[in-house]
């Protein structure tokens, strides 16, 4: 077996699924790499260029990039390259062999992984040298005129492939490309408007973004100011085509560019939002493309507010676009789970986000007008995701809007309040989060003025029992109004909002008897000693929690607010019961009795469980740290 036959055995015995014999081969090589780099380099090569086994071949040109730039003897400290453990002529043949491959290979993995040597091999060159010799022209000379010729090829393939290693080494060359402004400009021009191949056009598209960052100067710019509408022609070009996947390529390649370089679109700024106004807004596209439409826009105004704003209508257009999406709602709704599937970005999730996002960019000066004149006629119409999206908006600018619109609270609840009992369970549910999210944005100003309304709305809501995920939610919004609220607030209505809590602890569903716990513990917390008086009432429960919890993340987020609410129902350190005890057992450790007590257990039926003994009642926060995290889902 010739040497490059045992060589070729030992890169197949790297993809082996036997550990140790895979193990073994790793060591192999890395000796082989020490003792021998320029025979692996060339072996590498040879193998690139001559294996019948395509896997082979591909592992090859990844072992190859990696080696050329490691670090040999790191343990031992030794910083020196592999590259600079090559011989010149070893060197030299390295970057003619790459070049050659990008240009012959037909495989097309395989030249991309060649294409990717190359330019990490360009980078090391280019810093791994004196300051004087970093221009990759100095060190390697023959790689940006092969790149230019290759760009001009008839093959689509190695069009393609210069155009991507440009949009390499436009971030890693940045003085050495630069340099010649002007033949990549042609190469760039003729990239964009290639006839024959949308892929090129895509090619030349990322291209140009990532050169486009090099320029600084205005008048560098000025030079490339046509190029805008060339750019969004290749979304027509792959829309009407029919090519969804390339579209959605030439859109996230615009969205970078919205994101890094927003000021470069100026000369041609109406032109592209409206085209991009005109995507997002085409019901007949596919999701992924309009939503990749609306986030080029919020990004845009993300990144240059100040320059949106003078748009003609531009908010007053974006804002419908948005909605829209929000509107999104499938009628199906698991009623058992309050935790949205995160395995698929909705419409209406990207335009909760974008809503919210647009506040925080614009401010509600800018943003509350427009907005709102929409939201008075959704919250009248009669398709429940027309008032379900006016309430999540409502929700959703909270944040951004808070200095704009705390002087109109009063109407904001106001609309809110008739919609705690729409007709539709969903609209209610939306009516809670909006509550709990406005708590959270607006307290404590929003529990001083607005208490003796949100309440008893949140109060009645729990009543809702044909839909568990209201009745939880109700009980998530009690938690966010908790967060800001002081106990003389809360004092007045601790009999009904605990009564009703208690009542959701019974149901024996899962996601109310969670939200239900949360929330009498985050009234626990502000009310502080005045929750002694419910002892009789929730003790014998919360003990009955703290032994029978099931399931793991289920016990440990009952236990945390059952050990937090025993603290103020008079438990002390050791009086906690235990599972291994058993239910008996801590009733028997504790049967004296509480007298005096100012409650009865009316809210829950006795069990017979006993009490616990008297003591201090110290507030234990560390052992309440997960109440922001129970309301999350509010946010």
């Amino acid at each position: 077996m010739s040497d490059i036959q045992q060589f070729e055995l030992l890169i197949q015995q790297l993809m082996s699924p036997d550990n140790n014999l895979r193990g073994q081969a790793e060591k192999s090589f890395n000796t082989a790499v020490r003792q021998f780099p320029d025979k692996v380099a060339i072996s590498l090569l040879q193998l690139i260029r001559t294996s019948a086994n395509q896997p082979t071949r591909e592992l090859s040109t990844i072992l190859l990039r990696k080696t050329l730039v490691s670090k040999d003897g790191e343990e031992s400290g030794d910083k020196t390259r592999f590259w600079q453990r090559l011989n010149a002529e070893t060197q030299q043949t390295i970057k003619n062999e790459l070049l050659v491959g990008v240009e012959q290979e037909q495989q097309p993995s395989v030249r991309k992984k060649l294409a990717d040597a190359v330019s990490e091999l360009a980078l090391f060159l280019s810093t791994h040298c004196p300051v004087e010799e970093s221009l990759i022209e100095r060190q390697w000379p023959q790689l940006l005129p092969f790149l230019f010729r290759l760009s001009r090829s008839e093959s689509e393939e190695q069009r393609r492939s210069a155009l991507e290693m440009f949009s390499k080494l436009c971030l890693y060359l940045g003085d050495s490309i630069k340099a010649h402004i002007h033949v990549l400009k042609d190469v760039l021009t003729t990239g964009l408007t290639d006839q024959k191949s949308l892929k090129v056009r895509l090619a030349a598209l990322g291209a140009t973004v990532s050169f486009v960052q090099l320029l600084e100067s205005p008048e560098e710019k000025f030079q490339f100011k046509d190029f805008t509408l060339m750019m969004f022609e290749t979304v027509s070009a792959a829309l009407n085509a029919r090519k969804e996947e390339e579209a959605l390529e030439a859109l996230q390649i615009l969205v970078e560019l919205a994101d890094l370089e927003p000021t470069f679109l100026r000369p041609h700024l109406i032109t592209v939002v409206n085209a991009m106004l005109t995507i997002a807004n085409t019901n007949q596209l596919g999701d992924a493309i309009r939503q990749l439409g609306l986030e080029f826009l919020v990004t845009l105004a993300e990144q240059r507010p100040g320059m949106v704003r003078k748009i003609p209508n531009f908010i007053q257009n974006l804002v419908p676009v948005v909605l829209n999406f929000m509107m999104d709602l499938d009628e199906e709704w698991d009623q058992e789970n309050d935790e949205e599937d995160d395995t698929e970005v909705t419409n209406h999730d990207v335009g909760d986000e974008c809503i919210d996002r647009l506040a925080l960019a614009l401010g509600g000066k800018t943003l509350v007008p427009i907005l709102f004149a929409h939201i008075g006629n959704l919250l009248k119409h009669e398709d429940w995701r027309q008032r379900h999206t006016a309430l999540m908006a409502i929700a959703n600018v909270g944040e951004g809007c808070e200095k704009f619109l705390t002087p109109h609270l009063g109407d904001v609840i106001n609309m809110i309040v008739p919609h705690f009992r729409d007709p539709h369970h969903r609209v209610r549910w939306a009516a809670c989060n909006t509550a709990g999210q406005l708590s959270s944005d607006f307290g404590p100003g929003l529990q001083k003025k607005f208490h003796q309304v949100l309440l008893p709305c949140l109060v009645a809501v729990m009543d809702d029992k044909d839909n568990p995920r209201v009745q939880s939610h109700a009980a998530s919004a009690v938690i966010n109004f908790c967060e800001h609220c002081t106990s003389p607030i809360l004092e007045p209505y601790l009999d009904g909002l605990l009564a009703k809590l208690a009542g959701l602890l019974q149901t024996g569903k899962k996601i109310i008897q969670e939200q239900a716990i949360t929330a009498i513990a985050a009234i626990a917390d502000v009310v502080e000693g005045k929750f002694i008086n419910y002892y009789d009432i929730f003790m014998p429960f919360l003990k009955n929690i703290l032994v029978h919890a099931n399931g793991k993340d289920y016990r440990l987020a009952w236990q945390s607010h059952g050990v937090h609410l025993a603290h103020w129902c008079g438990g002390r350190k050791g009086q906690i019961p235990s599972r291994r005890k058993g239910c008996h057992g801590s009733a028997d450790a504790h049967s004296t009795g509480r007298s005096g007590s100012r409650r009865s257990s009316s809210f829950l039926p006795s069990s017979g469980l006993g009490t616990y003994m008297q003591g201090p009642r110290p507030r234990v926060h560390s052992l309440f740290g997960d109440r922001h995290a129970a309301s999350s889902c509010l946010r």
